[in-house]
């Protein structure tokens, strides 16, 4: 990864993340997974009153941490959970999993990233 100034590339980020969206192209079920300039991946789920975050990112050891996140809207309490998952590819299917749990919820969490 090359930083200067506000311009940031991650190849190997950037084919893996084009490779999987043409292999999902037939697939309008799956959600989108969105990769940061960190190199971290986050998604959100919203309702009226509730939230949930998923972020995967890689720690200072070099072993990719999955963190759950969710709480209230009205007050500032929240729950934090953190899972230590094999790879990349593991955590991705995680976050999908919990996408689908959010979708089966009633009322249902809708994606926000």
């Amino acid at each position: 990864m090359k930083i200067s100034g506000k311009n940031w590339e991650n190849k190997s980020a950037k084919a893996n993340l084009q490779s999987s969206s043409e292999s999902r192209k037939g697939t309008e079920k799956r959600s989108e997974v969105g990769l940061l300039a960190t190199g971290s991946i986050r998604a959100r789920w919203e309702t009226a009153q509730r939230w949930y975050e998923a972020e995967l990112v890689l720690d200072l050891l070099g072993d990719w941490v999955l963190m759950r996140r969710w709480g209230s809207k009205a007050s500032r309490q929240y729950g934090e959970l953190s899972h230590v998952v094999e790879g990349e590819v593991e955590g991705k299917q995680f976050i999908e999993r919990i996408h689908l749990v959010r979708l089966r919820r009633k009322p249902a969490y809708w994606r926000i990233y």
